[in-house]
């Protein structure tokens, strides 16, 4: 049997913000400092919008994109978000206005994203407390978001529910908060 060095991640993603719209963030497989259409073909991956009550994110196929995951938060401070795909529904639920912390379920199994004090990191575990995934942010300003490393190998549809997933969680960062943030 095959084992994966946990230290080593086995995908990256780049986040950028769509121009100037905050609703929208595109994701492209591999890490880049520059959008990456200033300086080749690259074509993104996914498309998140985020908007209102709103969510959905997007796959970009050889000559489209489709919807492949689409939801709505609610309550009035947002802190819970059904989200409807191809393996059925997944919650995302935020304990308190306060709270660092989201529970994801997809499947049945529960996933935690968390944002430690003074860090730079949200981190996706699982229920053994092992690391799935981490979103290392950049400053809000600047047009790319963040790089988000997978850190053990997923299906597609749960790739996609982390993808929106953590993109829901660094909406709720307030700005202020992420200023400090340089990656």
């Amino acid at each position: 049997m095959l084992s994966i060095d946990s230290n080593v991640p086995v995908g990256r993603y780049a986040f950028f913000k769509k121009e100037l719209s905050q609703a929208t963030t595109l994701v492209f497989s591999g890490d880049y400092d520059l959008f990456p259409e200033e300086f080749n073909s690259t074509k993104p991956m996914y498309r998140i919008d985020i908007e209102g009550r709103s969510l959905e994110l997007f796959q970009y196929g050889s000559s489209s994109m489709r919807s492949i995951l689409a939801g709505s938060y609610e309550g009035l401070t947002k802190s819970k978000a059904l989200i409807s795909g191809i393996n059925g529904l997944s919650t995302v639920k935020r304990p308190g206005l306060l709270s660092s912390g989201w529970t994801v379920v997809y499947m049945n199994d529960r996933y935690k994203w968390e944002l430690p004090a003074m860090s730079n990191a949200l981190t996706l575990t699982d229920a053994d407390n092992s690391v799935i995934a981490k979103f290392i942010m950049r400053a809000i300003r600047q047009a790319r978001l963040g790089a988000l490393y997978l850190y053990k190998n997923v299906d597609q549809e749960f790739l996609a529910i982390i993808m929106l997933t953590c993109k829901m969680v660094h909406a709720t960062i307030p700005q202020s908060d992420s200023t400090f943030l340089t990656s």
